[in-house]
């Protein structure tokens, strides 16, 4: 996020509530009371602000906005596609899920890794001291 950006909750302003997810991500990021404040009020999220409550991961000056933004886009391209989504899958679920009921699940998700092409890419790279190329296979 830019230094100077700031996220506007301006629904209000024309007769409408958050939509596309956001409510959840301002109840999580939030609590009840300061997100319906929040939403009501039709505030404005400083970047600080939205780093501290996850809003957004980092901030950054507008100047290096964009070489940032495509740094970390290369590591992502560079990461397994199928852990990538395997780790999504399993940290939506975590808030409803029990402790044992997460390990079962990273264990499911963890076998088809294992067994994937890119599993063996992985390993196999990691023995050679190589970077992996991940084909999402």
């Amino acid at each position: 996020m830019a230094e100077d950006a700031t996220i506007y909750l301006a629904f209000g302003t024309v007769g409408l509530v958050p939509d596309g997810g956001l409510c959840w991500i301002m109840h999580r990021a939030f609590g009840y009371r300061q997100a319906l404040q929040a939403i009501i009020e039709r505030r404005k999220i400083g970047p600080a602000e939205s780093v501290r409550r996850g809003l957004a991961n980092a901030m950054f000056p507008e100047a290096s906005l964009t070489a940032e933004t495509h740094a970390l886009a290369e590591v992502i391209s560079a990461s397994a596609p199928l852990a990538v989504a395997a780790a999504k899958r399993l940290l939506r679920r975590m808030d409803s899920i029990s402790l044992s009921e997460a390990v079962f699940a990273e264990a499911v998700e963890q076998t088809a890794l294992v067994r994937s092409a890119d599993g063996a890419e992985g390993v196999a790279a990691f023995r050679e001291r190589r970077r992996p190329v991940f084909r999402g296979a």
